[in-house]
């Protein structure tokens, strides 16, 4: 099912985020956190919290673990050490609530942000056939798996076949693959849209596209992906890692990757620059900032 939250996701949903919440309401209590908005709060080098790499929301508030990039002056005002990690992470703040605010609705939410499918599958394919030496038809099959991997992010469930079918049509075209890659490699498992990284891995072994495939695992699949953003920002691997799951998490890499030379070095930079979204910049980003907007309250002029 669609995730919650970003905490939602593999690993990080083995973290205890009661003593978390605790101890962000308390720092905000005793000025440990600077207010970006009405909602979104950088927490300071000052906070005793311990360090978290995802946005978390409490209520209608968002905290973000802003130590890594901001340090306080000698007045004790905040001053922004890499503007580039700044703006990725009030947007990561702000779309964790546009995606709360929308839990009931996320296949209208999926059909404004359609680039999502073509960069998932892209992404996720090119590490596996780079990792296993796949086939070029090989490597069609784990997009096609992949791309339904991205619609079974945004949905609990279907309410019948006929709009799953409907479904995996629209990818056939966004796609340009032929209906009879996906023939092959579907009808193993019980669900045709796999929901996370555990039902993705279990699909495309099911699939049985290539002996070599038989040792892919989540831990492995993670691993490969885990350095596609390079190191421009802090806890890169740990954004990336939850993008595999959580699609505001890609969408908030996307736009970065867009806007910033410096990641055209990375892997899933280079390849943002060669999908549509990048031919397609203005609507990505109108898209993009249209949902930040009508969902959340705007930024505080810095």
């Amino acid at each position: 099912m669609a995730l919650k939250n970003a905490y939602n996701g593999t690993p990080f949903n083995t973290i205890d985020l009661t003593r978390l919440h605790a101890d962000l309401e308390l720092a905000r209590k005793v000025n440990q956190t600077v207010a970006q908005s009405d909602e979104v709060h950088y927490v300071i080098e000052t906070a005793d919290v311990k360090p978290f790499p995802l946005p978390i929301v409490i209520g209608d508030d968002v905290y973000v673990d802003a130590r890594t990039f901001t340090t306080l002056d000698k007045n004790g005002v905040l001053k922004i050490r890499n503007p580039i990690e700044h703006q990725l992470r009030l947007d990561e703040a702000r779309w964790e609530l546009v995606w709360k605010r929308n839990n009931d609705k996320l296949g209208t939410l999926m059909s404004r942000m359609s680039y999502h499918h073509e960069i998932f599958s892209r992404w996720i394919s090119d590490a596996i056939e780079h990792t296993y030496a796949l086939a070029p038809y090989q490597s069609g099959q784990v997009k096609a798996l992949a791309a339904l991997f991205s619609v079974g992010q945004f949905y609990n469930n279907f309410e019948d076949e006929v709009k799953m079918l409907r479904m995996q049509q629209q990818l056939e075209r966004e796609l340009r693959l032929g209906p009879q890659i996906f023939e092959t490699v579907t009808g193993n498992t019980e669900f045709l849209f796999p929901r996370n990284i555990g039902e993705f891995v279990e699909m495309v072994k099911a699939a049985d596209i290539t002996a070599r495939l038989k040792d892919l695992s989540v831990v492995s699949l993670q691993g490969m992906l885990a350095t596609s953003l390079g190191s421009f920002i802090s806890y890169d691997r740990q954004l990336v890692t939850s993008a595999i799951e959580y699609p505001p998490s890609l969408f908030v890499i996307t736009r970065t990757c867009l806007e910033n030379v410096v990641f055209n070095r990375s892997r899933l930079g280079g390849l943002i620059k060669k999908c549509d979204v990048a031919k397609r910049k203005d609507a990505f980003i109108m898209a993009y900032d249209t949902l930040l907007n009508q969902n959340t309250k705007p930024i505080n002029n810095q």
